[in-house]
């Protein structure tokens, strides 16, 4: 009898877990989509702030989102207010970038022995003329100051002096959108106890980096 009546009752269990559990899964994609937009708007508001190397990489990015967004919960409303409205605010956004980029200037490419020996270097590199994958081609150098002491030995003197310049380089994935990436950098000589103020170049050290317009450089 236990058995029987257990028996009657089982498809209703089953059915009632299954129709719990279908909810439940509708409920978690939804949840996940909406978390997806959440993030998207976060990503916008923050996309002045970026690094200018990464600002159209995250564009991909949230588009990217919004199409997992879609195949979690295509019907919903934030969903949907996101595929209304994201096109015209990268759209806007891209404006902004490109006007900061326009804006900004070109000291003008240095001459003399340092420029050539600093141009040379980065022709030469396998860090960035001669890299293997996507070559970081040098198009000006640009000296910013005097030359600065960069190590001493225990006594003091100086064994390793450091120029300070701008390398303006170009990937050929760029050169359509006419953008150049642009180092602050420091042209650093050979470490020697009898180091000099002058080339040949033996390593550098990287500070800031951003695009310019590449017919600028000149």
């Amino acid at each position: 009898q236990e058995l029987g009546y257990a028996g009657s009752r089982q498809p209703g269990y089953i059915y009632q877990g299954l129709k719990e559990g279908i909810g439940n899964i509708a409920k978690m994609r939804t949840v996940m989509a909406e978390d997806l937009v959440t993030k998207i708007n976060e990503r916008i508001t923050d996309l002045p702030s970026k690094h200018d190397f990464y600002r159209i990489q995250m564009h991909h990015e949230i588009k990217e989102w919004l199409t997992m967004a879609e195949k979690f919960d295509s019907q919903n409303t934030r969903v949907k207010e996101a595929r209304a409205s994201i096109e015209a605010q990268l759209a806007e956004d891209i404006k902004k970038f490109h006007k900061k980029i326009d804006d900004r200037k070109w000291q003008g490419n240095s001459s003399g022995r340092e420029a050539k020996a600093a141009l040379k270097y980065f022709e030469e590199s396998p860090d960035w003329g001669k890299r293997a994958t996507e070559p970081r081609h040098p198009l000006g150098v640009a000296i910013t100051n005097e030359w600065s002491v960069q190590e001493t030995d225990i006594t003091n003197r100086p064994v390793m002096y450091g120029l300070p310049a701008l390398i303006a380089v170009q990937v050929d994935s760029e050169k359509t959108d006419n953008l150049a990436r642009v180092f602050n950098v420091t042209m650093r000589t050979q470490k020697s106890a009898d180091a000099k103020k002058e080339p040949p170049f033996e390593s550098i050290t990287v500070g800031d980096s951003y695009y310019i317009c590449a017919d600028k450089i000149k």
